[in-house]
């Protein structure tokens, strides 16, 4: 008739509500990168941080790319005369001049 609720045991830190409440509410990685992305697509200022960042991004690589090319280059061409071994042999002489330092 209604007196169901006075047979359940009680828990001394817990109120007995008619709701439940979820406290195992834990967001999913994806939803959150998705609202990330929604909130960047609705903010025009964010589009264009981002979009100057990433600009900014792919010319300093590509500049390090063309800066560092001839040196890619001679690497090369040192290791087909050389072999791994003489450009190990280099590595090693190097390492030990820092290491000595001059005498």
């Amino acid at each position: 008739m209604g007196f169901d609720h006075y047979n359940k045991p009680k828990s001394k830190y817990r109120n007995d509500y008619d709701y439940q409440i979820n406290a195992d509410f834990r967001p999913n990685r994806s939803e959150m990168g998705l609202n990330i992305l929604k909130k960047i697509l609705n903010n025009r200022k964010l589009k264009t941080i981002l979009f100057i960042g990433v600009s900014i991004l792919l010319i300093t690589i590509i500049g390090l790319i063309v800066l560092l090319f001839p040196l890619l280059v001679q690497i090369f061409n040192y290791i087909s005369e050389n072999g791994v071994q003489g450009l190990v042999e280099v590595v090693t002489e190097t390492i030990n001049k820092i290491w000595t330092g001059t005498n």
